[in-house]
């Protein structure tokens, strides 16, 4: 079960890659249209693969995350992964300045590490546990449904009207050490200082 029940499973992601990645640019990162597209038009998924790269481009992290300017910007994903082959796609031979991207996988959350952007698909109960664990580690974490946010998450997606849109919990962002880029907060629907519990050092 993920956190709410807006997530969408991809098994087969089609070509539309491309305009994934354009209209999540150009439509202002999440304020893309997604669901009952007609066929050459990316699926749910697609979009959400793409919107997760671009809203690394918007983030700085501290200077000590990478070991070396081309140093890889690892994307992981944690839990039940609901892109399949659309996230790796979505990053194909990109940069987030100038850094490679990885995309990793893990089934628990003991086993995370070297990720710079995860993606947290725990059952709901889980994830409060987790994300005070990772609120002193400089991670940008992104979840489904503005409860993520609440709970402790940076970013969290939105369904709204057959739009993707993101909420952004700038207390979490802080406690993160990650800075926010005045264009991304312009960008998300809602933008609050939600409180973030202390975590493990």
């Amino acid at each position: 079960m993920a956190f709410t029940d807006d997530v969408v499973r991809c098994q087969h992601p089609r070509a539309g890659l491309r305009a994934a990645l354009l209209w999540s640019v150009t439509m202002a990162i999440g304020m893309t249209p997604c669901r009952a597209a007609p066929a050459q038009q990316p699926t749910e998924c697609e979009l959400k693969a793409a919107i997760l790269y671009n809203l690394a481009k918007f983030v700085e992290w501290p200077e000590s995350t990478f070991s070396s300017p081309d140093a890889p910007l690892g994307i992981g994903v944690l839990g039940e992964d609901p892109f399949g082959a659309a996230l790796p796609e979505a990053v194909r031979d990109r940069l987030v300045a100038g850094h490679p991207i990885e995309i990793r996988r893990f089934a628990q959350p003991d086993a995370v590490r070297g990720c710079q952007v995860l993606f947290i698909a725990l059952p709901r109960g889980e994830i409060p546990r987790v994300l005070r664990e990772l609120a002193p580690h400089g991670v940008l974490t992104v979840g489904e449904g503005e409860r993520f946010a609440r709970a402790g998450g940076v970013i969290a997606l939105v369904m709204e009207e057959n739009r993707v849109a993101f909420a952004i919990n700038l207390s979490a962002a802080e406690r993160a050490n990650l800075t926010l880029s005045s264009k991304l907060l312009r960008l998300a629907r809602r933008v609050e200082r939600w409180p973030v519990a202390a975590g493990n050092s």
